[in-house]
């Protein structure tokens, strides 16, 4: 799926407005132009960061169509600002100083590798994000967190399986999987500002 910047400006806005409604707000509506996109079923992310420093605020998300966006966007949404466990519930007063950022994702890729050593061979930092898988459990990482905190493919991977309490080296174990995806993200510039679609 190949989102114009007009779809991508209204999944952020949507989603602002879903956290605002959250604190007595009114509740967003869907434009008629905008019900196809939304019934469509996708993994879709929400990412919070503090504005100016881009610290993180939150984060939350399906890496896979499950329900209609418009359910899942409204969920990760509000799971981003109040239900990330590592951070206290986002205030009313937060949203002046937070920057919204909304990725839609492509199918997550299972990576195929004669020795698990060889993962990071096929993981390209600014273009894929990762999916560590363990014992049932998934740790996520978008593309643009390599990026930002300049990783390799190597600790991208150890990161992902860190995010959620594995030990570093996990992916690199014969009963782990590892998936690879892109993602399509749009972001505000600054709280209520001008929304774009990011490049890496």
């Amino acid at each position: 799926m190949d989102l114009k910047l007009k779809e991508g400006r209204f999944l952020v806005g949507h989603a602002r407005k879903t956290i605002e409604a959250h604190f007595g707000e009114e509740k967003p509506t869907i434009p008629e132009e905008m019900k196809e996109l939304m019934s469509k079923q996708v993994g879709v992310f929400v990412k919070l960061n503090i504005y100016k420093n881009h610290v993180l605020r939150g984060f939350a998300g399906y890496t896979e169509g499950v329900i209609p966006l418009s359910s899942a966007l409204s969920e990760v949404s509000l799971a981003a600002a109040i239900r990330d466990r590592r951070f206290t519930p986002l205030r009313k007063s937060e949203l002046k100083t937070t920057i919204i950022e909304v990725s839609i994702l492509s199918k997550p890729e299972l990576i195929e590798a004669d020795n698990p050593g060889e993962y990071s061979n096929h993981i390209v930092i600014g273009r894929d994000g990762v999916l560590v898988e363990k014992d049932s459990l998934k740790g996520v990482l978008l593309p643009q967190m390599a990026v930002e905190f300049r990783w390799n493919p190597k600790q991208f991977l150890s990161h992902a399986a860190m995010s959620i309490g594995l030990k570093p080296s996990v992916w690199r174990d014969k009963d782990a999987k590892v998936y690879r995806f892109t993602a399509q993200t749009f972001m505000e510039k600054e709280p209520y500002g001008r929304i774009s679609k990011r490049k890496l």
